[in-house]
């Protein structure tokens, strides 16, 4: 099911009323990092890639700003779920979170346990996803419960850490692969997911 405020976003479609749907979508998931927090946008054109840090009250206007200022008709724009305490997308300055994310890729969302509470198509049949927890865990521990799911039920190896940059929906892969496909929005659930393993839970890094 999908939120009427992301209703552009499963369109298929790269419109205006997409990019404003993404930049609330961003913002949405960041609600609840702190405001003097560092989250991250990223963009690339070709070769060049750019961070780009916020943080502040106001970060979805931060958003509409740098996405006008880099249209996604020419630009691959990508977020972090993650925050961070310095204005450096690093692992040892990952701020406490309750997301899990990875690259599931073309593994089924249907075999992961718990279920993935957003998804997104970034390729033809290519996936990405985000678990919602209904606690906060440090920072190095959220990344482990990132990589627990994907060792367990699938996805990218290597697409699992708390600093990756995950495609925004409702922006254009400009991958010379494809054919500038729209990164589509397939479900949101905002319920928060249960834990199913103790051993997620372990701090053993």
């Amino acid at each position: 099911m999908i939120p009427a405020r992301y209703k552009h976003l499963a369109s298929g479609k790269s419109s205006r009323a997409a990019i404003e749907a993404a930049s609330r979508f961003v913002a949405d998931l960041w609600a609840d990092h702190d405001p003097d927090a560092y989250t991250f946008i990223g963009t690339r054109r070709g070769e060049r890639w750019r961070d780009h840090p916020i943080r502040g009250n106001n970060r979805r206007g931060q958003i509409a700003k740098i996405l006008s200022a880099h249209s996604p008709d020419r630009f691959d724009v990508y977020f972090c779920p993650s925050a961070f305490s310095e204005r450096n997308r690093r692992t040892d300055f990952a701020l406490p979170s309750r997301y899990a994310h990875c690259d599931i890729d073309k593994a089924d969302p249907a075999g992961y346990d718990p279920q993935p509470n957003i998804l997104w198509e970034t390729s033809p049949g290519s996936l990405q996803g985000i678990w919602i927890w209904g606690e906060m865990a440090d920072g190095r521990i959220a990344e482990r419960y990132s990589k627990n799911i994907v060792y367990k039920d699938g996805g990218d190896r290597n697409g699992w850490s708390i600093t990756k940059m995950l495609r925004v929906p409702g922006t254009i892969n400009h991958k010379p692969d494809y054919n500038r496909p729209v990164v589509t929005l397939r479900n949101y659930d905002e319920r928060p997911r249960a834990f199913r393993h103790r051993s997620w839970r372990s701090k053993t890094p």
